[in-house]
């Protein structure tokens, strides 16, 4: 077993993180390899065998709420050393796909499915192709994205004002960190998307109505500047 595996490697991103902190104590890892019930999982502690616990074996209601390869899921361990699958985080589609269509020239294949299909399967049974999702979104993980942004969260404590933006206040703690490198940009930018998110999905309407009031101050500032400017 190899231990610090990095999983972003494997497509474990910021939403996929956040939504992996709402299961404290658990540890993510990704399904790699499946056959008849047992499954070879990635996480960073390495590559280990695992079975999905009795309480979600009990709990699912069809074949496909059980794990499948490629999804994240969230674990711990038996004392025999094995790992105990006890959630799966939300898909991104139903359907594994691979390189279809054309091949870009990154290599990688080209998703082409644009309709919904119905198959009917040999041994009884449907299977319904559709579109895949373009993106997994936030929904009511505002503590998992605290954890997950820990470092984030701190540097905004001690900011010196408390409704500080971090957009060029005096004693942005953030903005030095940047400036710094102790904080890496594009951490900083994905804390930035993902926390706009959810405030989003907190509070939509609120919001939405925060956002129209911004662009009104903005507007007016924009006016008053344009009437200096002119000289009226």
């Amino acid at each position: 077993m190899c231990n610090n595996i990095d999983l972003s490697a494997y497509g474990l991103n910021g939403r996929f993180a956040a939504l992996a902190a709402e299961y404290p104590g658990l540890t993510a890892a990704r399904v790699v390899a499946q056959e008849k019930g047992r499954y070879d999982l990635l996480s960073a502690w390495g590559e280990a065998p695992g079975a999905v616990s009795g309480r979600f074996r009990h709990a699912v209601q069809t074949v496909s709420e059980f794990p499948a390869v490629g999804d994240f899921v969230m674990t711990d361990w038996n004392p025999d050393g094995e790992a105990v699958i006890r959630h799966v985080l939300p898909r991104k589609s139903c359907l594994l796909r691979r390189a279809a269509g054309d091949v870009r020239g990154d290599g990688r294949g080209r998703h082409t499915t644009t309709r919904r299909a119905l198959f009917r399967l040999p041994a009884g049974g449907l299977v319904i192709d559709t579109p895949g999702m373009r993106e997994l979104g936030l929904w009511d993980a505002g503590d998992g994205l605290d954890r997950t942004f820990s470092d984030v969260e701190a540097l905004a404590a001690r900011c010196r004002f408390r409704d500080c933006t971090h957009t060029g206040e005096p004693g942005c703690a953030v903005a030095q960190a940047l400036e710094t490198g102790s904080l890496d940009r594009a951490r900083w930018q994905s804390y930035q998307k993902l926390r706009t998110e959810q405030d989003f999905a907190a509070d939509s309407a609120g919001w939405l109505a925060a956002k129209e009031k911004k662009f009104k101050e903005i507007s007016k500032i924009n006016k008053a500047n344009r009437s200096r400017s002119s000289g009226k």
